[in-house]
């Protein structure tokens, strides 16, 4: 886990560093500085915000400096970060880390925009059955609520994709090239 002081720190200074640093360029090229000119007449008036602006990436720079060293000292002394060290509310948090291929080994019936609070507070773990596990299926759900609805058989693993894509490939490059006469 990274530092969350730090996160903050950085999060702040890099928002700041940002309009700090870009802003002033804006308004300059409204006023018709022209880009990548490092030398310009004092009495354009130009020097204020450029200045400002070099205040703003030095600042910006900092904010980027302390992430990399909340990275660094996290990844050295920070304490490990679990499966959901937030309590997140969607099914993304519900899988271990790293995940499965399949991320879920039983698929999960969800019944709100939080499934895994609703797990927590009404100690719901209900899973979809019947599936069978010789072939490849998936339930089909409701477009409206989300309620499993049917079964739907998936094929299985075929070279057909490949081949396609190649020959795809080969049609566009034949558009690009033309024969010679």
């Amino acid at each position: 886990m990274m530092n969350e002081r730090a996160g903050l720190w950085s999060c702040i200074l890099i928002f700041i560093g940002f309009n700090l640093a870009f802003f002033p360029m804006h308004q300059l090229g409204l006023e018709g500085m022209p880009r990548r000119v490092y030398s310009y007449l004092p009495a354009t008036g130009w020097t204020f915000l450029n200045q400002l602006a070099s205040i703003g990436s030095v600042v910006l720079a900092l904010g980027f400096a302390i992430t990399a060293i909340n990275v660094l000292v996290s990844a050295r002394r920070g304490k490990l970060a679990g499966d959901d060290p937030w309590d997140g509310p969607t099914l993304e948090w519900g899988t271990t880390s790293p995940p499965l291929n399949c991320n879920f080994a039983r698929q999960v019936v969800v019944r709100s925009e939080s499934p895994l609070w609703d797990r927590h507070r009404e100690d719901l773990a209900t899973y979809v059955g019947g599936l069978r596990d010789d072939r490849r299926e998936t339930v089909v759900t409701t477009v409206l609520d989300a309620r499993p609805h049917a079964v739907q058989v998936l094929p299985g693993p075929t070279p057909w994709p490949f081949v396609s894509a190649v020959v795809a490939s080969l049609a566009f490059l034949g558009l690009i090239f033309t024969p010679c006469a």
